[in-house]
This record gives structure tokens, C-alpha cells and sequence, in this order.
């Protein structure tokens, strides 16, 4: 399945990079840069981001990925993403 970066949410779409060459799967994502391995690797950084730039704030994260709260809840477990208030 891909997905086009005109198709994510702008907030999420301005933090990708696009690479010209195909990439190996076992590259990993750094702190600033997103997952090159597939869809969901891309979405459970695009979730783990959000929630680091919206300080744990669900209710900002949704709006700015443009998803619901349950479907939040549900990627955050089916991620096993947590949200730590330190």
C-alpha cells in the first residue's frame, strides 16, 4: 500500500522527505526523520512525532493527524505507544 504525502495531513506531510532511490527495509528511523521501511512504520512515527510535539495532548494529536480518538487509541495499542507526562 503506498501512500502519497499530498494524502497525510499538512502538519505530518511538511515533516517528511522523499527519497528519489529505494531504501532497505531494515533502515531505521531517526529522532527527526521518519521510518523509510512501510506504511506502518510511517504511521506509528507520524503518531509517536505528534504526540511528542503536542506534549501528550490527545486531543491535539488527533486534530492535527485529522483522525478520530478511537482510532488514535486503537494505533496507540496496536503500536504499544504510551504517553509519558514527565
Amino acid at each position: 500500500v503506498e501512500t502519497k504525502i499530498s494524502e497525510l495531513p499538512e502538519s505530518v506531510a511538511t515533516d517528511l522527505t522523499v527519497e528519489p532511490d529505494p531504501i532497505p527495509a531494515s533502515q531505521p528511523a531517526t529522532e527527526t526523520s521518519p521510518p523509510t521501511l512501510n506504511l506502518a512504520a510511517l504511521e506509528r512515527w507520524a503518531i509517536e512525532e505528534s504526540i511528542r510535539r503536542n506534549n501528550g495532548r490527545l486531543s491535539k494529536v488527533v486534530a492535527e493527524l485529522g483522525i478520530g480518538r478511537t482510532t488514535l487509541y486503537r494505533r496507540m495499542k496496536e503500536y504499544n505507544l504510551e504517553v509519558n507526562l514527565e
